[in-house]
């Protein structure tokens, strides 16, 4: 059962930033802000079903997968992906760039959820986007 509600959450809020992605009349940094503010915004209106899908993801069975068209990693590592090749960026390891990035957002929301952080998340999204766009140029 909580299997069943993890991958329902995790995929669900895997589409909401897909359709940020997907949207052409956006540039990239503004899909990347944009992505970041509803990551911190969706853990500021949801701070316990957050928490939970946060806290509770790397204790499930390895055998059990999310679809990786909704896993907000594999959206990210696409994304950044996407994102080398319009800017001409080179990006010598993929994985290692999109774990640093991923690190990078998630760990604000888990000194939120552990009290370590305080105040609304999505007050951050700009810090944050600046910290992400700074690694992605080094």
């Amino acid at each position: 059962m909580a299997w069943s509600l993890y991958k329902r959450e995790v995929e669900s809020f895997g589409e909401k930033i897909n359709e940020i992605i997907k949207k052409n009349d956006l540039t990239y940094e503004k899909k990347f802000y944009s992505s970041i503010e509803l990551f911190y915004d969706f853990y500021d209106r949801n701070p316990t079903k957050f928490s939970f899908i946060l806290l509770s993801q790397n204790n499930f069975p390895k055998k059990l997968k999310l679809n990786n068209e909704l896993n907000p990693f594999f959206i990210l590592r696409e994304f950044l992906t996407s994102y080398e090749k319009n800017k001409n960026l080179k990006i010598e390891d993929i994985e290692l760039m999109s774990g640093m990035i991923y690190g990078l957002i998630l760990e604000p929301a888990k000194m939120k959820s552990t009290k370590l952080l305080n105040g609304k998340l999505k007050d951050r999204t700009e810090k944050v986007y600046k910290a992400c766009i700074n690694i992605l140029k080094s």
